[in-house]
This record gives structure tokens, sequence and C-alpha cells, in this order.
């Protein structure tokens, strides 16, 4: 296991925005990233691998082909500040070999690979929306964030009395449940 700063802080806002977009960029999507209560685990693809990497890269109980790599992790610098730091432990890359250990050039190429992968995070972070709050499915009328569902439940009953509210589901994702069907609670953003 190999452990490396990348030279990069960000600020905690820049940390949510990060996580978010792991989330969005996830091995179930077909991403790279899975996203942990503190930390962004980085998996490699048979088209996107450290450049040492030659074993197969398999499904395993994922739907796509997919071998972790590493994790990324915030560590606190204070005042609200992180630098990341990237961790390596390809086990399955060791575990497949005839010879057990990396040379210092794969090791080189793994870090190498994660610390893109790592930086490609911060800018697609960087390009993210910010949401604003959540869409009513119905118009343009947008519930802040930080507010309570309850005040787009009541904006709801009061802009549109066609529809009966059932409830409801906090799922993933949020659906509205009406007399007229269940709608998708989708947030509202915009670019900075």
């Amino acid at each position: 296991m190999r452990r490396e700063s990348i030279g990069v802080g960000v600020a905690a806002s820049m940390k949510q925005k990060m996580l978010a977009t792991a989330e969005a960029f996830d091995i179930d999507k077909n991403g790279l990233y899975d996203r942990n209560a503190d930390t962004v685990s980085i998996w490699c693809s048979p088209d996107d691998r450290p450049k040492c990497w030659n074993v197969p890269i398999t499904c395993g109980a994922l739907e796509y082909p997919r071998e972790w790599v590493g994790e990324l992790h915030f560590e606190d610098m204070g005042q609200e500040r992180f630098t990341l730091v990237i961790h390596a432990d390809p086990n399955e890359l060791v575990k497949r070999r005839k010879r057990k250990e990396l040379t210092v050039r794969e090791w080189k190429l793994v870090m190498d690979w994660l610390r893109e992968k790592a930086l490609g995070l911060v800018r697609l972070a960087q390009l993210a929306p910010k949401v604003i709050g959540t869409q009513c499915p119905f118009c343009v009328w947008v519930l802040p964030v930080g507010k309570l569902l309850n005040e787009l439940l009541d904006h709801v009953a009061a802009a549109h009395p066609v529809l009966t509210i059932h409830g409801l589901n906090l799922g993933t994702p949020p659906l509205l449940r009406t007399s007229a069907g269940d709608f998708e609670l989708r947030d509202a953003e915009q670019f900075d």
C-alpha cells in the first residue's frame, strides 16, 4: 500500500461537491468512482487503467468490469480546508500475477494514474452545477435548499389544486405521489 499527497487543497464546499460528483460518476453508473462517507474509492476499467495493469478486469459482483485501485482521502488541514491524499492498494493486480510485488516503476504508474483520476474528479466537481433547491414537478417554482419539503407540498396543493397529494416517497429518486401518478422530485441547478 502506498500513500501520497497530490499537493491540492480544497475548501469544505469543494469537498462536498467532489463527493456528490463521485456519486454521479459511480461504478454502478459505469463510472470509476464510489463515494463512501468521507472518501472516494477509485476503480479501473478495461479501457481506463494504470499502464502496468496486465491482468483481466472482470465484473465480479458489479454490473460493469471494474477493479479497485485505491482511495482519495480528504485530510483536515483546519479552517474548513482539506488536502487531497491518494492511497493505492491494487490487490487484484498483485494477487493475480506470478510476481507478487510491484516494481518501483509499476508503483509510480499506479500512483500517477490515481493522481490523474483524483484531479479529474476535482475538475468534474468544478464544472458541476450548484444545486439551488428542489424543482416543482409541475411548474418553475423552486423550493430553496435547506427548506422543509412541507413547503413544496403546500405549494403543489395551492398552485395545482386539480391534483391530490397521496404521499411522498423519500427513496432514490424521491417521488411525489399524486392522483395523476408518481412524479420524480429533481434538483434545480444553476451554473456559477
